[in-house]
C-alpha cells in the first residue's frame, strides 16, 4: 500500500496544505487538497473519496475535482462517508448555490459524483481495499476509517478530540501497520482543544495509552500553522519514538 500525502496541515497558507491522503492512486482520505495536490491525469485516477466530516478544510477541492471531471470520459466518483456528512455535503455544498451539484449533472460517462452512504462499524469495499468506518469524537459528528488491504492495515482517525471506540476497534484486529492522527493545538490550548474536538501534544500521549498495538508508527497530521513549530517542539521534547510528522507530497509505503 502506498501513502501520498497531498495536505496534512490544519490550515492552509502558501506553505500548508488542507487535509487529504492518497492510497494507490485510486482512494483518497478527506479532499482538503484533493485538486491542488494532483495533476489532471492523476485527479482522472481517483475513484473513490472517503470523507471523515464536512468541515471545509476536509472537503474544499471536491467541488474542483468534480468541475474537472465533468470534462473527462471517467465513471461517476464515489463520494462515501456518513449520513450526517452526506445530509451535510447536499445541503452546504453540492446545492447549486455555493457549488453546483454534481450528483445531478452528468459526465461524458454518467453522473459526476455518487455519493455513498457508510454506515459505523460496516465494511465496505473499493478496489482491493477493505474500508470500516468508525465514529470518533470531534465537535460535529466525524468518523475515521480503517483500510485494509491484501496485506496492511492502515487507520486514520480524521479530526478528533479524546476518544475511545477508535481505538478499542483497533487493539481487537491482528496488525495495525501504521495510525494517521492529529494534533492541532499546544498544550497550553488544551480548553481550546477540548472544545473543538482536537488534540495536543499530552493529549495524543494519553490517547496512545489505548492503543495495543505498542510497535505501530503514528503519523501525524493536522498541525495549525500559526502552532507549528511550537507544536514540534513538543512532540520532539515528549520523546514518543515512534511518532512521525507528515509532510506535504510525502509517499510512504506501507
Amino acid at each position: 500500500m502506498k501513502l501520498r500525502v497531498l495536505g496534512c496541515h490544519g490550515g492552509t497558507t502558501r506553505d500548508h496544505k488542507s487535509v487529504s491522503f492518497l492510497i494507490d492512486r485510486h482512494l483518497a482520505l478527506d479532499a482538503g487538497s484533493l485538486a491542488s495536490g494532483l495533476s489532471l491525469e492523476e485527479m482522472g485516477s481517483v475513484q473513490t473519496v472517503l470523507v471523515t466530516h464536512p468541515h471545509i478544510d476536509h472537503i474544499a477541492d471536491l467541488g474542483t475535482v468534480c468541475d474537472s471531471r465533468t470534462h473527462l470520459d471517467l465513471p461517476s466518483l464515489v463520494v462515501a462517508g456518513m449520513e450526517s456528512t452526506l445530509d451535510a455535503l447536499r445541503a452546504h455544498f453540492f446545492n447549486n448555490i455555493l457549488w453546483p451539484d454534481f450528483t445531478r449533472i452528468r459526465g461524458l460517462r454518467e453522473n459526476v459524483a455518487t455519493l455513498v452512504c457508510m454506515q459505523p462499524l460496516e465494511s465496505y469495499e473499493f478496489g482491493n481495499l477493505r474500508v470500516h468506518p468508525v465514529p470518533v469524537d470531534h465537535s460535529i459528528p466525524s468518523c475515521g476509517f480503517i483500510v485494509e488491504g491484501a496485506n496492511v492495515t492502515l487507520a486514520y482517525s480524521g479530526d478528533t478530540g479524546p476518544t475511545q471506540l477508535f481505538w478499542e476497534t483497533l487493539n481487537r484486529l491482528p496488525r495495525v501497520d501504521a495510525v494517521i492522527t492529529e494534533v492541532s493545538f499546544p498544550n497550553r490550548m488544551k480548553n481550546l482543544a477540548t472544545r473543538s474536538g482536537h488534540l495536543t501534544p499530552r493529549c495524543l500521549e494519553d490517547e496512545l495509552e489505548k492503543l495495543a498495538h505498542r510497535e505501530t508508527p503514528i503519523l501525524i497530521y493536522g498541525l495549525k500553522p500559526p502552532f507549528e513549530v511550537e507544536i514540534r517542539e513538543e512532540l520532539d521534547k515528549a520523546g514518543m519514538d515512534r511518532t512521525r510528522l507528515l509532510e506535504v507530497d510525502q509517499s510512504i509505503e506501507l
